[in-house]
């Protein structure tokens, strides 16, 4: 054991700190990192930077640190660690018929089609890349929420899919309302809706999960409910509060259907993204809290592991990066420094981080930038490809294989 400044011989905590946090944990601190990954030591702010810096045991360390104790900035520059590869192809663009040129989303279909949905009124329609013909169109039973206005603007309609194809829903991000559709018989099967209280603050939780060996809808039915019902008749098989009093956010599943991982926030607001195993769907586990952080880059990056973007505590003292936690147990098993705030996506040890620039592709088992596609914005993502509506056409880019 070593013999610390705290006194304590004990194991050290793996940051060092100023004498000044030892003597009153209630001083405002900075976060000073070192330039190797995100190891970063800690000073108060008024002796920044550093003359002084010592070892204190977990526990001394843990009473400055607890998780909002009084960190005001990250000072210095992370590592951003680079491996360069080639990228690949460069993405493809296929012209959109005349009469589904207007869509306003897409998500995939297992045969390679995609499905397009069709604002005002609401209609999806499948599209054949490979052949550039169309399906038949589908009426969504379903009204725009026009009357509403939020801070991220009008509630915005998004379309999503079953992976066996038979079943749509399109839902209100930052609105009340959604509808599910079965495109075997073109018949709206459920009204979905999760009331009104703060919904405007997150995208609407709604996602195809495996529930007892079955097909099921988890979506919102209020602030911190979901339901959960089958797809095919509207009926409702079970409804539980697997996050407890979180108000729910988008809703993603890992590769199995098993586990979902709600990116959501408590009060005050605590932005906490919370997973959860269908097979034991009462077993909420947070993974980790953020002062008004949520809406942020959340995804599955194997069956039982998840990427939450954001290093830090509060939106005001965020380092770009990247926390892998443990599903199960909630633990933090990584973390790497270098993807920024936006949407993300996955596929074998790739990660892809997507912002209003384009995508950077990261090695989420080494932490490492491997490439980027400057100017590709996607929403969607199907194996081996990601997608988006750019001015009337499909534009994918393959991650692996052919698009």
């Amino acid at each position: 054991m070593t013999k610390n400044a705290c006194g304590h011989d004990a194991a050290s905590a793996p940051s060092r700190i100023c004498p000044h946090l030892l003597a009153d944990e209630d001083l405002p601190y900075v976060a000073v990192l070192t330039g190797h990954g995100v190891e970063h030591d800690l000073c108060c702010e008024e002796c920044y930077p550093p003359a002084e810096l010592v070892t204190a045991c977990v526990e001394c360390f843990e009473e400055v640190t607890g998780e909002f104790q009084g960190m005001t900035a990250w000072r210095g520059e992370p590592e951003v660690r680079e491996r360069p590869e080639p990228v690949g192809t460069t993405p493809h663009r296929v012209a959109l018929p005349a009469e589904v040129a207007g869509a306003v989303d897409l998500a995939p279909l297992p045969d390679g089609r995609w499905l397009l949905l069709l604002d005002a009124p609401y209609r999806v329609v499948a599209f054949d890349p490979a052949t550039g013909l169309t399906g038949e169109p589908v009426d969504v039973a379903l009204a725009a929420e026009e009357h509403r206005n939020t801070h991220w603007g009008p509630p915005k309609p998004v379309l999503h899919t079953s992976p066996d194809g038979r079943f749509a829903v399109v839902a209100h991000d930052h609105g009340v309302t959604g509808a599910v559709v079965d495109l075997t018989t073109g018949k709206t099967t459920r009204q979905v809706d999760r009331g009104d209280y703060h919904s405007d603050t997150t995208p609407y939780p709604v996602a195809f999960v495996r529930l007892d060996g079955r097909q099921v809808l988890c979506h919102g039915t209020g602030w911190c409910s979901l339901g959960f019902s089958d797809p095919a008749t509207g009926a409702t098989v079970v409804e539980r509060e697997p996050t407890g009093r979180l108000f729910n956010g988008r809703l993603s599943v890992s590769p199995s259907g098993h586990r979902v991982v709600s990116d959501g926030w408590f009060w005050t607001p605590l932005g906490s993204p919370n997973t959860w195993d269908m097979r034991d769907p009462d077993s909420g586990t947070p993974l980790c809290w953020r002062a008004y952080y949520w809406n942020e880059g959340v995804c599955w990056v194997g069956d039982d592991l998840l990427a939450v973007g954001g290093i830090g505590v509060d939106d005001q003292v965020m380092l770009d990066g990247v926390r892998i936690f443990d599903a199960a147990s909630g633990a933090e098993v990584a973390v790497f420094a270098g993807p920024k705030r936006g949407r993300y996506f996955a596929e074998g040890p790739r990660l892809y981080a997507v912002t209003g620039e384009g995508v950077e592709i990261w090695d989420h088992t080494t932490g490492e930038r491997t490439g980027a596609v400057p100017g590709f914005v996607p929403t969607a993502q199907r194996a081996g490809a990601l997608a988006a509506l750019v001015d009337g056409a499909v534009v994918t880019w393959a991650t692996t294989g052919d698009a």
